[in-house]
């Protein structure tokens, strides 16, 4: 087995672990710089309601974020699904798909409990 062979996966996958990693840390230095803002604000003495929180970019999340990011972890696991197939059809060894249907489990359930959550907290705002 050569350097190529273990290169390649584990240049595949420290790739997905930057990509990670940056976009959280511009989000934790945004969060960072509003705290900061705010918290001088508060020192100042500034009268701060939701609207002057809103205005200066206070993180928001809207109604529908559960059932988005439900719909994502189960298009995951579909995705695995799909991949698990796949490449059970090309190895002989029958064991890939059910394994693969093993990993879906986890992103599907993570999927459906925010989907349900989703719906359930939307029609008590209604």
């Amino acid at each position: 087995m050569g350097s190529v062979e273990v290169l390649v996966p584990l240049g595949t996958f420290a790739m997905v672990v930057a990509i990670v990693w940056v976009v959280q840390a511009h989000g934790a230095k945004n969060r960072s710089t509003f705290y900061e803002t705010v918290r001088a604000a508060i020192e100042r003495g500034a009268d701060l309601t939701p609207d002057t929180v809103r205005a200066l970019g206070a993180p928001k999340r809207s109604r529908h974020a559960d059932i988005k990011w439900g719909i994502i972890w189960m298009a995951l696991a579909a995705a695995c699904v799909v991949f698990g197939w796949t490449v059970g059809g090309l190895e002989p060894d029958e064991d890939v798909f059910h394994v693969f249907m093993g990993i879906a489990a986890f992103p599907g359930f993570v999927g459906l409990a925010l989907l349900l959550y989703g719906v359930l907290t939307f029609k008590s705002q209604e």
